[in-house]
């Protein structure tokens, strides 16, 4: 019997030093893997950081991209201004041609005073 116990624990450390082997080896290979990918990380920053180094726009360039953009951005918000306006005078065409009695002349549009007769 107690031959049984003496193998049931050779057996219990075997199996916790094959584990503990298992453990450590993929822990080896995972950080080797781990350490591969920053390496290329690294390398590939490296590699942008001299390009970026070596590839700059001269300074007016610079200014007159900016300028590009800056005008680009008004002619967009222009855009959207007449978007909001053109779907606002939609909505009063189609009130107007569904039934022009019930047209609301105080609405959000307002009553407007051109200097004529209302």
């Amino acid at each position: 019997m107690a031959l049984i116990y003496v193998l049931i624990i050779i057996l219990g450390i075997f199996t916790a030093g094959w584990m503990l082997h298992l453990i450590t080896s993929e822990h080896a290979q995972a950080t080797a893997k781990m350490q591969r990918e920053l390496e290329s990380l690294s390398r590939r920053l490296k590699d942008l950081e001299e390009a970026a180094a070596k590839k700059r726009n001269p300074y007016l360039t610079d200014v007159g991209l900016e300028d590009a953009i800056a005008q680009l951005l008004d002619i967009k918000n222009t855009l959207d201004y007449a978007d909001i306006r053109s779907t606002a005078l939609h909505g009063v065409l189609k009130q107007i041609r569904s039934n022009p009695g019930s047209y609301n002349e105080d609405a959000a549009n307002g009553k407007r005073d051109f200097g004529g007769t209302k």
